[in-house]
């Protein structure tokens, strides 16, 4: 267990957390998670495994799902939240897998708690489609954070499973979704990350170093792309671009949906209407008339969300930790 936070929480500021998240694929899920687990306002009711692109790796999964335990081990957490496998990306519109996750979703929901449920979500959406599509009446329980309103651009997150993602844009959940440049805006260099996480026990050097894994991976990978003239294909592009992996920084987006979580920053975003998806490579449907709307966050405080990381992480697991 965390030793006891140096400031308490309003219990009427007080929420419910369920992480869905893709831990296995990228290190910013890892980042994002700690500092949720961290941060005294959440109560994380279970961290649950989203697959991700078979291109990378089969059985993803269960990839992310022992990711995540593995990280809970790292922070010496292993058994205080549940972490729960998760369902395969939907077949077609109405084709769903349950999992653990997904039930657990709705549980959740369906539990009488004044707290309100926020659902954080760092990957595919297969678990919390699943989970609107067998209880359909718990879409008005939660509250949705994370993912990108499409908008003719490919996201990695939505084109992994379009059906899942068409079933929460046409659903009644309130969701806070971002456009681009928010996660991509959320960049830590280097030598802050070995100044600033590094130190700090077991944990701080796993995120570190698991981060200079990742520059490392993400830029042969450009190298090889380039060799063999893959660059230029539309995705490529734009996953590079979301990292820039220079050697220097790395950008963390799911910090942005945490920091979301934790800071409303009311005057930044605009209402828009839900859109659907047509493809995987993000072609849009663009429904004007709509009358679902979604919030689209356009800035947040970045450094304000990274620095609360970095502070959060030396009171618990830096040398004075006790």
């Amino acid at each position: 267990m965390l030793k006891k936070a140096p400031y308490t929480i309003m219990p009427e500021k007080q929420v419910r957390l369920i992480i869905d998240t893709d831990a296995g694929c990228e290190v910013d899920d890892f980042f994002a998670i700690a500092q949720a687990l961290m941060t005294p306002k959440f109560e994380v009711r279970a961290i649950c495994a989203e697959h991700f692109s078979n291109d990378f790796m089969e059985n993803s999964q269960e990839v992310s799902y022992q990711a995540a335990l593995e990280m809970m081990d790292r922070m010496g957490l292993s058994g205080t939240v549940p972490v729960l496998r998760g369902s395969a990306p939907m077949e077609g519109p109405d084709t769903y897998e349950m999992s653990e996750s997904a039930e657990l979703i709705i549980e959740e929901a369906l539990k009488e708690d004044s707290r309100p449920l926020y659902i954080l979500l760092l990957g595919a959406v297969s678990n919390v489609a699943a989970a609107f599509l067998k209880k359909p009446e718990i879409q008005d329980k939660v509250l949705l954070i994370g993912g990108m309103i499409p908008n003719d651009q490919w996201f990695f997150n939505s084109c992994n499973d379009i059906h899942a993602y068409n079933v929460l844009l046409d659903s009644r959940a309130e969701w806070w979704a971002f456009d681009l440049k928010m996660g991509v805006g959320m960049q830590a260099s280097v030598m802050q990350l070995y100044n600033r996480v590094r130190p700090c026990g077991q944990i701080g050097q796993w995120l570190y170093e698991r981060t200079l894994w990742a520059i490392r991976e993400l830029t042969a990978r450009i190298s090889m792309d380039r060799k063999n003239g893959r660059m230029g294909d539309g995705l490529s592009d734009q996953a590079y671009a979301a990292f820039m992996p220079t050697g220097e920084n790395w950008s963390f987006w799911d910090c942005a949906i945490v920091g979301l979580a934790m800071y409303d920053q009311m005057d930044s975003y605009v209402m828009k209407p839900a859109p659907k998806l047509l493809n995987n490579r993000g072609r849009t449907q663009h429904r004007p008339d709509n009358p679902r709307k979604l919030r689209c966050y356009h800035t947040l405080d970045h450094n304000l969300i990274m620095t609360d990381f970095y502070e959060k992480l030396q009171y618990y697991f830096g040398e004075s930790a006790s």
